[in-house]
């Protein structure tokens, strides 16, 4: 069964608690754990169960407007671990992840970045569905 989902890892991670009062999220004074290794988790999680729904570790990602220039490319991987193909949607530098599978398993990821701040966006599937 394909689990739909969601998450988001980004470099400027911040805790935060809910308050009843209001029914929202504020910043936390405080964190307890680390919200980084949390947000990371949630998204290798996300990758691994989608993997585990089309049982393959090689996906081809394409992207498009990628950096200052807006390029588009597709890569073409194979990986070990959920990390892997998640360090392989980052950037060296500070950005933001928005990961989502959908009813029909594709992985889209939108990243955000100072050189992309309309967001590049990244849609991946099992190297054996593009072909």
């Amino acid at each position: 069964m394909l689990d739909t989902g969601s998450a988001t890892i980004t470099t400027q991670c911040s805790c935060e608690q809910y308050d009843e009062d209001t029914d929202s999220y504020e910043p936390a004074d405080s964190c307890y754990g680390d919200c980084w290794d949390w947000a990371w988790e949630d998204a290798t999680s996300l990758i691994d169960s989608w993997a585990m729904y089309w049982n393959t570790n090689g996906i081809r990602v394409e992207a498009e407007g990628m950096g200052w220039t807006g390029a588009s490319a597709y890569l073409e991987l194979t990986f070990r671990e959920p990390e892997q193909a998640l360090r392989a949607l980052t950037i060296s530098g500070e950005y933001t992840l928005n990961l989502s599978v959908d009813d029909e398993g594709q992985l889209t990821v939108r990243r955000y970045s100072h050189d992309e701040p309309m967001g590049c966006r990244m849609v991946a599937l099992p190297i054996s569905e593009w072909r």
